[in-house]
């Protein structure tokens, strides 16, 4: 606990940029670096350094508000232990949970965007940036190496994906046309996808992977080690956000500029040859804007990220410019359509801060041991929160 709250003082005070920035000396020394840094690139051909429009598209790409203006712009949880870390908006990745706290950066790596830690193992993480992406290795208590994935047709890496066994990579970029798989180890691609996405998510049981664009619908891809085989599922819809149940029965998801919750989920049909055939049921969950609370119905703005809990018990919601995080719970009978119950609402637990003005970044579930189930959230003061439910 006590690294945790070292973790929060390091990220919660952004306060300190602003007191930097007072000096009109430290703006034109800063405006020179930026400037100079930019010029370099350019000359050594680095066509993945930071431009002004980048900020804008990825803040469109990413599931989550404010990407420009997040002091915490991700949070990234180990699946088996209880590694975390988080990326700030100077592209520092803080690491913590076992052993030293660690603030892994890199000249290169530049527009943090997502990470994922490597199941087999609680000492390497993968991050994508401008560059491509950043493998990090923790080698001894306080030493991390790294090395980069490239390909020069998938730069700007918006999602990262490890299979079960950590023995793949799988990356999606803005723009990029295509889905890439990695072996992480040599650095060579193994497969690539013909499909514009820009977020990935591997259903729990590791028998598929979604990808989703806000701009260009949605496919699942099979996945086994022989083929991987895609199929579009959303066709015309703009997916905003997504999360699978943990049975990997359902797939939730939210469309962009819509306030409505959806679920599809696969069924089977038998043909005329008595043969098994996978489809995709869609159906309408929820209206999140006008859920009732307390016998009443409250106006909420559009939902922004979702995540469900890796029990099935709670699905978590997010909105643009709210100061809340509403947490439902997920009722999921047999033989009865999908629903939820509530909601609660959590607000920042942090006392140096006032509601006002506060809002949620990002959110997910921790892994918790022994029954216990942690919501980690990030607040756009910088501040780290991890509730329990």
């Amino acid at each position: 606990m006590e690294q945790i709250e070292d973790v929060q003082r390091l990220v919660s005070d952004p306060r300190q940029d602003q007191e930097a920035g007072n000096s009109i000396w430290t703006t034109l020394y800063n405006i020179f670096h930026t400037w100079k840094d930019y010029l370099l690139q350019l000359i050594q051909g680095q066509q993945y350094s930071r431009w002004a429009p980048l900020d804008y598209s990825l803040a469109i790409y990413r599931k989550m508000m404010g990407w420009d203006e997040a002091y915490i712009r991700c949070i990234i949880l180990h699946p088996t232990s209880v590694q975390k870390a988080v990326v700030t908006h100077k592209d520092v990745v803080h690491v913590f949970g076992v052993g030293p706290t660690a603030q892994l950066q890199s000249a290169e790596q530049v527009d943090l965007y997502c990470g994922a830690f490597r199941p087999c193992t609680i000492h390497e993480l993968a991050v994508g940036c401008a560059a491509g992406i950043f493998i990090w290795r923790h080698v001894t208590n306080t030493l991390w190496d790294n090395r980069v994935l490239r390909h020069a047709a998938h730069i700007h890496v918006t999602s990262v994906q490890w299979n079960e066994d950590g023995t793949v990579l799988v990356s999606a970029a803005l723009g990029s046309n295509h889905i890439i798989v990695w072996d992480p180890e040599s650095g060579q691609t193994i497969r690539f996808l013909s499909s514009s996405i820009s977020f990935l998510l591997y259903s729990p049981d590791f028998q598929m992977l979604f990808g989703a664009s806000s701009d260009s619908g949605a496919s699942v891809c099979y996945v086994d080690r022989r083929t991987w085989k895609l199929e579009q599922i959303l066709e015309g819809r703009r997916v905003q956000t997504a999360a699978w149940t943990a049975c990997s029965t359902y797939l939730l998801f939210v469309q962009k500029d819509d306030t409505n919750l959806y679920a599809i989920t696969r069924n089977s049909e038998v043909d005329v040859f008595l043969k098994p055939q996978l489809f995709w049921a869609f159906e309408l969950v929820a209206n999140l804007q006008t859920t009732p609370f307390a016998g009443q119905e409250l106006c909420r703005s559009q939902p922004h990220a979702i995540a469900v809990d890796p029990s099935n018990v709670y699905l978590a919601v997010i909105y643009k410019k709210q100061p809340f995080v509403e947490l439902f719970k997920l009722c999921m009978a047999k033989h009865k359509k999908l629903s939820i119950l509530g909601p609660e609402y959590i607000y920042s637990d942090d006392n140096q801060t006032l509601r006002t003005g506060i809002f949620p970044t990002c959110v997910c579930f921790e892994h918790g041991k022994n029954g216990q189930r942690n919501l980690a959230i990030a607040w756009t003061s910088g501040h780290f929160q991890l509730k329990n439910l």
